[in-house]
């Protein structure tokens, strides 16, 4: 094999591909790259796979002879050293890169190929792809680290005739987005959680604009311009948790989303390593206040600008301040809708505004009565 390359288009395939490689494997094919040059196409083909996840790039490049080396991607950065345009080639143990001016090489291995799965379905859907990364990115905080149940671990995409939409849950929190990406009606898969990170370094590229997607019953395809990737999909019943962000929801409030996860981001520091939540009330007075309180006593509380919708006077709840945080950093410096159901003593909040994101977020039960009553009274005060 002779490939002649920028040295910056080398590190940039081979990086890209290396994100699914496995860190340590009993097998060797996991833990590295496998590399054709391709004389009849002049293009040079990139794989890996961690066996759970699959990434294939390739890029144009002047093929002077063609063939197939692996690389352990430990090696790799003994490589980036050489820079400029140079010269791949792989003969007998060894992959050697150089310039007119250096040279390195790193001993090749024995590998055995892996079996990339084929794409044997048709398109399920297409989008632009910073919109995609965007929005998994955005939902990936609503989904658990870990959990008994493999498929909450996950994306659920789902589509009907009437509308398209993400959803992710981690058992507190919900996160949907309601898209336009015309997916398939009927289809509804979850896709595990760890593909965000990966997907979008695969793909950082600036020749793609759109990914294309295809599945089956147990892979999804992600395709770009000149890249492929691919998951197992998760098994298993997603949870039908888009009837609780459909309720009826009569009550709540309008504010500035920056303005109130500001307050809460403040409120994180305040509380942490302690279980003392966020409350905000609604009082006679027509202000609603966020307020905090530790166990040592200290206190502090904020009026939240906010257009009010027929909350009852003397109103509390209670929550997780960095769940407001997160639940409020999706929107920005634009608006956001509180929505809630004052007759349910522990109704959820549901969060939302523009570009189609709602995000609900469960309350807590505050057990510090003799601090909760003292709070009160401070922020009466106001």
């Amino acid at each position: 094999m002779k490939v002649i390359i920028n040295a910056k288009d080398f590190k940039n395939i081979t990086e890209r591909t290396a994100v699914v490689c496995a860190k340590k494997s009993a097998f060797i094919s996991l833990e590295g790259l496998f590399l054709t040059a391709n004389k009849d196409t002049q293009e040079i083909t990139v794989k890996a796979s961690n066996a759970e996840t699959y990434a294939e790039v390739h890029m144009r490049a002047e093929i002077a002879e063609g063939g197939n080396a692996f690389i352990k991607c430990s090696d790799l950065k003994r490589l980036y050293n050489v820079t400029g345009e140079i010269t791949l080639t792989a003969k007998e143990q060894f992959i050697r890169v150089r310039n007119s001016k250096k040279q390195s090489e790193v001993c090749t291995h024995e590998a055995e190929e892996i079996v990339f799965p084929s794409i044997v379905s048709d398109k399920v859907f297409s989008a632009d792809k910073t919109e995609m990364l965007d929005t998994l990115a955005t939902l990936s905080c609503y989904l658990p680290d870990n959990d008994h149940r493999p498929v909450l671990t996950g994306f659920n995409v789902a589509s009907t005739k009437n509308s398209s939409r993400i959803i992710s849950c981690d058992g507190y929190r919900v996160g949907r987005r309601k898209v336009e990406w015309n997916i398939q009606d009927g289809l509804n898969i979850t896709i595990p959680g760890r593909i965000v990170k990966e997907l979008a370094k695969v793909s950082a590229n600036k020749c793609t604009e759109n990914i294309d997607v295809f599945t089956d019953n147990k892979y999804i395809w992600f395709v770009g311009k000149d890249f492929t990737y691919t998951a197992h999909l998760l098994t298993g019943t997603y949870p039908d948790v888009e009837k609780i962000i459909d309720e009826a929801m009569p009550h709540g409030f309008t504010t500035n989303a920056t303005s109130l996860c500001s307050i809460a981001k403040e409120y994180m520091g305040i509380v942490k390593g302690t279980n003392m939540p966020m409350f905000v009330w609604y009082l006679n007075t027509g202000k609603l206040i966020a307020a905090v309180a530790t166990n040592d006593n200290y206190r502090t509380a904020d009026v939240v600008e906010a257009t009010v919708e027929n909350i009852p006077k003397d109103f509390r709840h209670a929550f997780n301040p960095a769940y407001i945080k997160d639940a409020t950093a999706i929107f920005g410096k634009k608006d956001v809708r509180v929505k809630f159901d004052v007759s349910r003593r522990f109704s959820p909040w549901k969060f939302s505004g523009e570009d189609g994101y709602e995000v609900l977020v469960l309350p807590v039960n505050p057990k510090h009565a003799t601090i909760i009553e003292s709070l009160e009274k401070f922020v009466k005060s106001l």
